[in-house]
């Protein structure tokens, strides 16, 4: 069954139409600029001291978590924009994606609001914690 082809009355070269495309280009720009500084591990001289240390950044860890083919949607990296100085993505990373093919929320640290979605959702909750020298074997 085909659908009938939509037929549209855009005019590409009308005044109105380039004014509304200028300003949501200029709009879909700042949206990239956001998102890669959302992306950004940090620093320079941050990220130099982690490597030394022998520690993954957090999204190649959870790249490593992941299959090697699965697609990667991130959830609220722009949370915290434009609330003074909050870090982007409010220091969290949650991404959706596959562990041995099956949909997983993936969180490099443990929030509340991560768990709320993977439940709603029927996902797998899978946290990558770093723990600052404490054995999570004796916890309680």
């Amino acid at each position: 069954m085909s659908m009938p082809a939509f037929q549209s009355t855009i005019s590409p070269t009308s005044p109105e139409y380039l004014a509304n495309h200028a300003a949501m280009s200029a709009l879909v720009a700042d949206l990239h600029t956001h998102l890669d500084a959302a992306a950004s591990p940090g620093p320079d001289r941050h990220v130099a001291t982690h490597i030394s240390r022998g520690q993954l950044l957090a999204r190649d860890r959870v790249s490593l978590v992941l299959d090697d083919d699965s697609p990667i949607l991130e959830l609220m990296p722009l949370a915290g924009l434009n609330q003074g100085d909050m870090t982007l993505g409010g220091s969290v990373i949650i991404a959706l994606g596959l562990i041995k093919g099956t949909p997983c929320l993936v969180t490099v640290l443990k929030t509340l609001r991560a768990q709320e979605v993977a439940r709603a959702n029927r996902l797998p909750f899978v946290s990558l914690v770093q723990t600052a020298g404490a054995n999570l074997t004796q916890q309680a």
